[in-house]
């Protein structure tokens, strides 16, 4: 069913510090209480290692999505964004909301699974988005693998001191994908960095409204480019993932990466594993 224009749907994880939208999922448990996303975040890259693996054995739904997003953006291990499917695949699977939406971005780019965006509307809705189904698969699917990239283009920019509290930052923006028209309407508040010149007012660590729009453009353009007689003339609210717990050493565990012999993800007997089946 298309929805009438200006009508707005929520296509959002709830928000630190913005309120839950309508319609919104309820977040896994916070990567700020992992033990491995922890020992990423302060560069124990083979501490971090041992304890997914360890956890990846027990089948820990949000271990495996996070072995999916160091091999995403290269925290760690070697990036391989193709591998990165397969565990996003297997922990969406698992029933983990976050995977569920990074393994629908890749369906999306078509990164180590066939490109399709109504696969990826799928996946999406089957993370609990747009229940009441006023997209079509297809709009769903571009809509969240945009909102996908944005967010992964943003953890790996962004300073790990944007906002005041890294775990769980987010920012909420309005998307319509026929127009083409984004605009950011809130975020976690950002850091406040020193007061201007002549002025008592400090100002804001990082422009994040700026970084946004510049990120969601790259996004838009890296997206297969949608058939616009498949998408809906509907203003949408979209909640970019920009929790930087993993991200915060990032530098650090990237050096790691390229200079040290550690086990890479890639080699583990436990990536091998059926792809899920597709929701119906």
């Amino acid at each position: 069913m298309q929805a009438h224009p200006g009508k707005y749907l929520v296509l959002a994880l709830s928000v630190y510090a913005l309120g839950a939208p309508r319609g919104a999922l309820a977040i896994d448990t916070p990567l700020s209480q992992n033990p491995a996303a922890m020992a990423i975040s302060h560069g124990e890259c083979a501490n971090a290692l041992d304890l997914v693996k360890r956890d990846i054995g027990s089948n820990n739904s949000q271990s495996v999505f996070i072995a999916g997003r160091m091999l995403d953006e290269g925290l760690c291990v070697k990036k391989d964004s193709v591998v990165a499917t397969t565990f996003y695949a297997r922990a969406a699977a698992m029933g983990d909301s976050s995977a569920q939406l990074d393994y629908a971005a890749k369906i999306g780019l078509g990164e180590g699974a066939a490109q399709d965006y109504a696969n990826a509307g799928s996946q999406c809705r089957a993370a609990g988005l747009d229940p009441q189904k006023q997209l079509s698969d297809y709009a769903l699917g571009y809509v969240c693998t945009v909102r996908a990239v944005t967010s992964r283009m943003l953890r790996e920019s962004l300073p790990a001191n944007t906002f005041q509290k890294t775990a769980g930052a987010r920012a909420r923006l309005e998307f319509n994908p026929v127009a083409g028209k984004m605009t950011v309407r809130a975020s976690t508040p950002v850091t406040e960095g020193e007061p201007g010149v002549g002025s008592r007012i400090a100002l804001p660590l990082v422009n994040i409204q700026k970084e946004v729009q510049k990120a969601w453009v790259k996004a838009v353009e890296k997206a297969a480019k949608p058939d616009a007689a498949q998408l809906q003339d509907q203003v949408v609210e979209v909640v970019l993932d920009l929790d930087l717990t993993m991200e915060q050493s990032a530098n650090q565990a990237r050096r790691q990466a390229a200079s040290e012999d550690i086990r890479t993800l890639q080699t583990w007997d436990t990536i091998h594993t059926p792809m899920p089946t597709q929701p119906n």
